[in-house]
């Protein structure tokens, strides 16, 4: 007759749970007050504040569907506590020979270890949710939030423990198992954002996008795994919530469930053929060992030049000798993380006779990939989009502004070209005399094409008529920028304005600056900008910006400035949307000079007046007498 297979053996079991039963028991406990005793709290506040039972039913809902996303990410860190107790006799040379010589196959021992951790967990998920559904569903508690927040913490511990399963047959020293479990949940966004700062720093205009955070379970879920609320307006108009709540991220937990299953498969497999005699090795498994060795060496690479860069010489260099530097932080930490991944295996100290073979290549990948984005052999830094296929520019400076007239996209494009022309200038700039500036080219496949650069402010470049910082100033005050800088998000009406001012300072009956705040009624707000800011800005009088300080901004721009905010009903958001608007104001505005002068006692001040230090510097100290005048800054 033959033997019948079993993939869980009971007196295995009934041994682990008698072992470690704590490890439950505090999961359970601490899911007792995590949920219901939260909840417990909420219906105590609800009745001591005699609250409305519409709220309290919000209140509830909400609470027990954010549990579930925060049980879920909890399971990661549940879930490798009961992994090293379940799987710690791996770990042992006695205790993983006893396991061994058990009459039980070993993917039983293994089989029956994962489900006797897993199972309890999932038990405990169930009980809370049965607990609060008995206790809070007369208070409003709906059953398919339940389920949904049991369907999430379910999926977390089953996601979360099948990668610790599987992690623990990687590795034969129980302290290095939540380091790869770690690992294995960070590992691609921490490599991808590791290269990513690499060439940030290397690459002259790198910008580049992230796309294998997917592949971090953790990171992807913290980041979105969340709840989000639904709005509706109430008989007094303002906006409450409705009770219906979303989900977001679900998705996420439904493809790493899977795949923690999947590992555990795979665990299995690999457990069957696991050589006993790994314990406290590091690897367990020899095929992984290369693997080990080049991910240690290239990932402290990675971080420790990332580290030491930004720690000490960021702030001292750049173009070669930047790259030079942080080529030789790459090579120093590869050399630490090749060498002490062998010390890890070979357990001593004495791994440098006959191992530079390995460390040797992976210096010259490193070289390689050095060279190839400091000397641009790939193209990247000069590459520019056809101006045919561009639908609009997006340009990151002061707010930023969108452009999309053709003759405007053009303008971007060269000065774009002018940046790629002047690199060597900007990156020799001092830290504190760069601007970033940002392109983002919206191209008419609904394709982007980005950029991001630090441009020179320095001394030299601001009297320099032809520099990237005057060509700035010119791109930036075009009339598309100036009405888009003056417009609003819906139109200024007495009703929509709050909260309305001109501020600024002036001058006391002592000759001395003092800071005032004049508060403007909603009415005079909105004729102030409809009749004043909206036809002064048509005709580029106001909106405009200096990067800098010409001889007309210290005459031209006044010291005061014009605020007020805007309180509308956003209906694609179904809520109350408010946002400020502030408005310098300029002395060359004729309507807002008028309107100031007919209806306050204000008198308009020269940030000259106000600042003449300040305009020395500027305009003096540095030869301003080179600098291009204000036709050439400020307009085509």
């Amino acid at each position: 007759m033959k033997s019948r297979i079993s993939f869980f053996n009971s007196g295995l079991c009934r041994s682990l749970l008698r072992r470690n039963w704590p490890v439950w028991t505090s999961y359970f406990v601490l899911l007792l007050i995590m949920v219901p005793g939260d909840m417990m709290q909420i219906v105590e506040r609800s009745a001591r504040y005699e609250q409305s039972a519409d709220y309290l039913f919000r209140q509830l809902n909400r609470t027990m569907l954010s549990a579930g996303v925060n049980v879920a990410i909890l399971s990661f860190f549940v879930c490798v506590l009961v992994a090293m107790a379940m799987f710690g006799y791996m770990y042992n040379n006695r205790s993983c020979s006893m396991y061994n010589s058990l009459p039980i196959k070993r993917e039983t021992v293994f089989s029956t270890a994962f489900l006797t951790g897993l199972v309890p967990m999932l038990i405990a998920d169930v009980i809370i949710a049965l607990i609060c559904l008995a206790l809070f569903s007369s208070q409003g508690l709906e059953a398919k939030n339940v389920w949904l927040y049991l369907s999430m913490s379910l999926m977390g511990n089953i996601a979360f423990y099948g990668m610790a399963a599987f992690c623990s047959v990687l590795t034969g020293h129980i302290l290095i198992l939540p380091a790869v479990y770690v690992i294995l949940n960070v590992a691609a966004a921490l490599a991808e954002a590791g290269i990513f700062t690499a060439r940030d720093t290397i690459v002259y205009g790198y910008a580049g996008a992230y796309h294998l955070q997917p592949l971090s379970p953790i990171v992807q879920l913290a980041e979105n795994l969340n709840l989000q609320t639904d709005w509706v307006r109430n008989a007094d108009g303002g906006m409450v919530e409705s009770g219906v709540y979303t989900v977001e991220g679900y998705e996420w937990l439904i493809i790493y469930c899977i795949a923690g299953l999947v590992l555990a498969a795979l665990a299995v497999l690999i457990y069957r053929r696991r050589h006993m005699e790994s314990c406290g090795d590091v690897v367990a498994i020899s095929i992984l060992k290369p693997i080990f060795r080049y991910c240690m060496c290239f990932g402290v690479a990675l971080m420790f030049a990332y580290v030491v860069y930004n720690a000490i010489f960021s702030s001292y260099l750049s173009a070669l000798p930047e790259a030079g530097c942080y080529l030789a932080l790459m090579l120093a930490g590869a050399f630490m993380g090749y060498f002490a991944a062998e010390m890890l295996m070979q357990k001593t100290l004495r791994v440098f006779r006959g191992k530079w073979k390995g460390f040797i290549v992976s210096s010259l990948i490193i070289i390689a990939f050095v060279g190839i984005n400091e000397f641009d052999l790939t193209g990247y830094e000069k590459r520019l989009p056809e101006a045919d296929n561009i639908e609009k520019v997006y340009l990151s400076y002061h707010e930023g502004c969108e452009y999309e007239e053709p003759e405007n996209i053009e303008k971007l494009l060269e000065f774009h070209r002018l940046i790629i022309d002047q690199k060597a200038v900007n990156e020799s700039a001092y830290v504190d005399g760069r601007q970033h500036v940002g392109i983002i080219y919206t191209m008419k496949d609904g394709s982007e094409f980005s950029r991001n650069y630090f441009i020179s402010y320095e001394t030299e470049q601001k009297r320099d008529s032809g520099s990237c910082v005057n060509a700035l100033a010119k791109v930036v005050n075009l009339q598309e920028a100036i009405d888009k800088r003056a417009a609003t998000e819906v139109p200024v009406t007495e009703h929509v304005i709050v909260d309305a001012s001109l501020e600024g300072r002036r001058l006391n009956d002592a000759g001395e600056f003092e800071w005032f705040s004049l508060p403007l009624t909603a009415a005079q707000a909105a004729q102030f900008y409809n009749e004043c800011i909206v036809p002064d800005a048509a005709e580029g009088k106001l909106c405009r910006l200096f990067p800098v300080n010409t001889e007309e901004y210290y005459t031209q721009v006044s010291s005061v400035s014009f605020h007020f905010g805007l309180y509308y009903e956003d209906l694609s958001m179904r809520e109350w949307g408010k946002t400020y608007k502030s408005f310098t104001m300029y002395l060359d505005a004729p309507r807002c000079c008028e309107w100031i002068e007919k209806n306050t006692d204000i008198e308009l001040i020269s940030m000259g007046e106000v600042d003449p230090e300040g305009m020395e510097h500027d305009l003096y100290r540095y030869g301003s007498t080179d600098m291009p005048t204000a036709e050439a800054v400020v307009y085509y």
